[in-house]
């Protein structure tokens, strides 16, 4: 071996450490640059509230505390390590002389330390801090290792084991939320939010404090957590609806969610079905077939490739899924028709029976818009959903119009029309399990409409139908 080959061997392993430590001063400096960069913003701008997170939050716009409580919000980049860290921002905070409101935390659990942490709320009395526990994505819990896994579950029981809920302190957590987790739309890779996302949990959590904790609802978080990410771990049966076109027609429980938290937009989602939305807010299935706005409109101008109709409508989403079925289905594609009418008949009171393809009632509509459906597309499945639950009116036990009948009252309408005709049913009231005693996990405080889980358990429990009836 000549000296020079001997020297290089004996100089390779020296130059690989110089190199690794080089990037390891360069990445620490990066991030006291960050840090740097932070507490000079919280000494010099003018601020009411204050974004600090232990996890990257890239897209998080603090424009969004504007919106929601009137003031200014700043937000700061450096992915903090500990509560030591954000203590020493709160210091910052505190000599800047604002007038703070709140404080919003992103917390990771395995870098908390709840007692610190306690003892920082009490230190700071006057704020008032919203924290929230990072939220990853179905592929994030399918690619972890069996021990990262238990060792992630593990630091989720700690911190709960050891959680201190103080009175200026709140506490969110939807990081067991099937329909954020499983929403591909949400996620800008494994682990990190996106804009969608992060506006999307801080707008419920701060319109509606969905996800929060409280004494009660906190021992329930690991057993939530554990069983959504043990499901997608060991999946029982995923269902594929690739071949299937789905038009939907409906009102408002499908047509006023249009984004990919809607009940079509999550059909595709979960299923890989070719989803049409068509349903429009505030519709009945009783109509004027020739100038109405309901069922029987909607079918006659569908039926009769009326697309003047549809591009009419103020609701855009109506007719793009009108455009782009015609342009996308083909006469030898598997097709399924899911008509959701029913919950405004009750509402508005109008007349449930007529006779016959009648559209002056609800049970002709219905008739009516089954049979158009049958004569365009014999080779068709047309599903009917009959209305889910709803807490206002008694419950739905509250008889409307001339006939004074109740929600169930036209549900039974409804279903002896699909038995007539022929026609396959979803029964939303039954297959969702939404009662008296959990309505309030699933629909919006106005009692009628279903929220983002909702929506989502609707959308899982109409796929299973499907793929499960021949």
């Amino acid at each position: 071996m000549t000296f020079k080959k001997a020297t290089r061997i004996l100089l390779a392993p020296i130059i690989i450490m110089l190199i690794i430590l080089t990037a390891v001063v360069l990445y620490k400096q990066v991030f006291h640059n960050v840090k740097k960069a932070d507490l000079n913003l919280l000494d010099t701008e003018t601020y009411n509230a204050v974004f600090i997170s232990m996890y990257d939050s890239p897209s998080l716009d603090p424009a969004l505390y504007d919106t929601y409580y009137g003031g200014h919000g700043v937000r700061t980049f450096y992915k903090v390590p500990d509560i030591n860290t954000i203590s020493e921002y709160l210091t910052h905070i505190r000599s800047s002389q604002n007038e703070i409101s709140h404080i919003f935390l992103g917390l990771s659990p395995e870098k908390t330390n709840c007692s610190a942490l306690s003892t920082l709320f009490k230190e700071y009395s006057d704020y008032i801090f919203y924290v929230t526990l990072p939220t990853k994505s179905e592929a994030y819990w399918k690619s972890i290792s069996a021990r990262k896994y238990k060792n992630e579950l593990a630091s989720y029981k700690k911190f709960f084991d050891e959680l201190q809920l103080e009175p200026n302190s709140k506490f969110f957590f939807p990081t067991a939320s099937e329909w954020i987790v499983k929403n591909t739309d949400f996620f800008q890779d494994k682990t990190n939010l996106n804009t969608a996302g992060e506006t999307r949990i801080f707008t419920n959590q701060h319109s509606n404090m969905f996800f929060q904790l409280d004494n009660c609802t906190s021992s329930l978080c690991l057993d939530q957590l554990s069983k959504l990410t043990e499901s997608i771990r060991n999946p029982e049966h995923k269902y594929n609806l690739s071949e299937f076109s789905i038009v939907f027609f409906g009102d408002s429980i499908i047509g006023n969610y249009t984004d990919s938290t809607g009940i079509s937009k999550v059909t595709n989602l979960l299923s890989g079905a070719k989803t049409y939305n068509l349903a429009k807010g505030g519709t009945l299935a009783m109509s004027d077939p020739d100038s109405g706005n309901g069922l029987a409109a909607f079918i006659k101008a569908f039926t009769e490739k009326n697309g003047n109709f549809f591009e009419a409508i103020e609701d855009s989403h109506i007719y793009e899924g009108y455009k782009e079925f015609s342009e996308n289905y083909k006469d030898n594609q598997e097709l399924i028709f899911v008509l959701n009418y029913g919950a405004n008949d009750y509402m508005s009171g109008v007349k449930c029976f007529s006779e016959g393809l009648d559209t002056s009632g609800t049970t002709g509509a219905f008739r009516y818009g089954i049979t158009k459906l049958k004569e365009a597309y014999p080779n068709a499945r047309i599903i009917i959903t009959t209305p889910c639950y709803m807490d206002c009116f008694t419950q739905g036990n509250d008889p409307h119009g001339e006939d004074n009948i109740t929600l169930d009252g036209y549900r039974k309408a409804i279903k002896d029309v699909i038995t007539e005709m022929d026609v396959e049913e979803f029964d939303a009231l039954n297959s969702l399990g939404i009662d008296s005693s959990n309505w309030y996990y699933y629909m919006y405080r106005d009692q009628v409409h279903l929220n983002e889980d909702g929506r989502f358990v609707y959308a899982k429990q109409l796929i299973k139908k499907i793929a499960e009836t021949e």
